[in-house]
This record gives C-alpha cells, structure tokens and sequence, in this order.
C-alpha cells in the first residue's frame, strides 16, 4: 500500500516557529545592566587563621585589590519569553587563584495574571576560579509574585539544579540541590521604588566528601560538603531624586549533613560542621543620567564554624572579610 510523504519537522523547530508567530512576541527589545569597577579585599580566599597558617601566608597577604565587572543583557520578545545573559567576575592580579568567573544563560516565560506575576524557566551556570574549570548548573526555577497592594506584596521563588564538576578534583560537587524562599517587600510611598524586604528560605545540597592528604603537620581529614542552610535576610532601598542607598543584612545556619572524620596521634575523631554566617552590605549610588551612575559599596562577611572551636579539632574555619569597592554602571 502506498503511504504519502510526510515532512517531518524537527520539534525544537516547531517550538521556534510557535514562539515566533505567536503576536505577543513579535515586539523584540533589548535591555542591559553594566557596571565595572574596582574592589579591596581583605580575606580574598576566605581562609581562616589556621588556613593562612598552612599555607604560609600572613593575614595582610591575603589582602587584594581587584577589578570587577558585572553584566546583565535581557533579550525579551514581547511579554512572554526571555533570554538573558548574566556575568559576575572578579580578578585579582596579585594572587590570580582568587579570581572568579561566574556566567549564566537563562531561557524564561513569564505569565501577569491581574495581580500575580508568573515566571519558570531554566538556567545554566559555570563557575571557574583561578581561571581553572569548576563546575556547571543546570537549573529549573520558578517564581511567583503577588501584588496584594500600593503598599505591600509577596513573593516565592524556588529552584532545582544539579551541579555538575568540571575535574576529577572537585568530582565530591556532583549532586542535586535546591532553594525554596518566601518573603514580603513594604512600600513606604505608594509610586516610589523604595522599599523594605523581608526573606525567609531554605537551600539543601548533597554534595559529597573531600579528602584531604597530610600536609605540613596538618591531619589527613575526610571533610563533608552536602549541608542544609536556613537563611533570613533583611533588605531596604531608599531613592530620592538622583540618589539611592540601599542596605541589607542575611544571617544563615548551616548545617553539615555528615560528621567530618581526622586522625591525629593514633586517634580518629568525628564531628558535625555547623556554621553561623552573617553578611552585612551598603551601597550608595547617584545617577546623572537615566544610562549612567556612580555607586559605592561595602560588605563584611562573619563566619562562626564548630570546626574549630576545641582543641581536638583538625583547623579552624572561622573567616572574616572586608569587601569595599566603587563602579562604573550602564543602564540601556
């Protein structure tokens, strides 16, 4: 029996062609965020006494002066879909294993329906620090924002990746993941872009276990790296005329989801990793213009670890860090 030709269209074709007739997206526009600029660091590895103890290194080595750059570039047509590009990087010419190169593709849809705004999608993420390959993740994430008032509104987001190691060194980073945050953003002025945001949230990875030799006197150790941190964080922004300050504080608990295992003098000692982590940042900007602004921040990061806190303990891994640093920024 004779059958008729029928083309077959490859699916991810079709899907191209739908989005591209579709009315709502005929209209392309093109928006982006640049900023670059340049940073002092005082803790540029965020190494712990005994970590710059090993190593050799002072705390005022451990300083550095870095030049930054971020960028966002969003492709959207029409209402519903977006492309956008994301790029955060630091390099640290005195001490290059401390730069870090973080970059991100995300393809969403986003959805206004009367006072909620709907957004899903997936995004994928590469990490490299010291220019060396790290890791990459792959993400689906969903976000939902409920307008209750001039004054007030709610919002979810959560996200579900799978980090992928890039080198047989990092291989423990092969693992699921996830984030769930809800939270509430206050509008003191109803019209105007200040505001004050309250955050609650969850982040849950299974990595899994480094071991790491002797080495100079230090114990060999089994160190686990899958945790559970419960996040709050507080932030607020004011704006008037060309000015804008904005500050925020996140404190986090986190908690190791395997005992770290190190031998010392014959004896094998276990212990869960439990840390308390407090980040405090400001920032001030001026615009001269709807494109063009100056801006000024400074952060400091606290880090209280278990790890460290009997004399038994393998190191120390409680850090502190000032960060301070000026940019350039471009809004089209």
């Amino acid at each position: 029996m004779f059958m008729p030709f029928r083309p077959v269209i490859p699916s991810s074709i079709l899907v191209l062609y739908l989005l591209l007739s579709s009315p709502s997206l005929l209209a392309a526009s093109l928006e982006g965020d640049i900023a670059f600029g340049g940073s002092y660091n005082t803790n540029a590895g965020l190494l712990s006494s005994d970590e710059l103890a090993a190593t050799d290194r002072s705390a005022r080595s451990n300083r550095a002066f870095g030049a930054d750059l971020d960028a966002i570039l969003t492709l959207s047509l029409g209402d519903l879909f977006a492309m956008e590009y994301s790029l955060f990087t630091t390099v640290t010419p005195t001490d290059i294993t401390s730069s870090f190169w973080y970059h991100s593709l995300a393809f969403s849809f986003s959805h206004e329906l009367k006072e909620v705004d709907i957004e899903y999608g997936i995004e994928v993420g590469h990490l490299m620090i010291g220019f060396e390959n790290r890791t990459v993740d792959p993400q689906l994430f969903f976000n939902l924002f409920w307008y209750a008032d001039d004054h007030l509104s709610y919002y979810l987001t959560s996200a579900f990746s799978y980090v992928a190691a890039l080198s047989d060194t990092y291989d423990y980073f092969n693992a699921p993941g996830g984030r769930l945050e809800t939270g509430i953003y206050v509008y003191p002025v109803a019209g105007n872009r200040s505001f004050i945001s309250l955050g609650l949230g969850e982040r849950l990875f299974f990595f899994g276990e480094e071991y790491v030799a002797s080495e100079d006197g230090l114990p060999p150790v089994w160190s686990q790296h899958g945790f559970s941190e419960t996040y709050a964080r507080l932030k607020g922004k004011f704006i008037y005329e060309g000015f804008s300050a904005e500050a925020s504080a996140r404190y986090g608990f986190s908690y190791y989801l395997d005992d770290d295992r190190w031998t010392s003098r014959g004896s094998t000692y276990t212990k869960r990793r439990i840390d308390h982590g407090l980040r405090i940042k400001a920032t001030l900007e001026y615009c001269f213009t709807d494109f063009f602004s100056l801006l000024g921040y400074y952060q400091y990061q606290r880090l209280f670890s278990s790890i460290g806190t009997t004399p038994t303990d393998y190191r120390d891994l409680s850090y502190d860090q000032h960060l301070a640093g000026a940019m350039v920024r471009f809004v089209f």
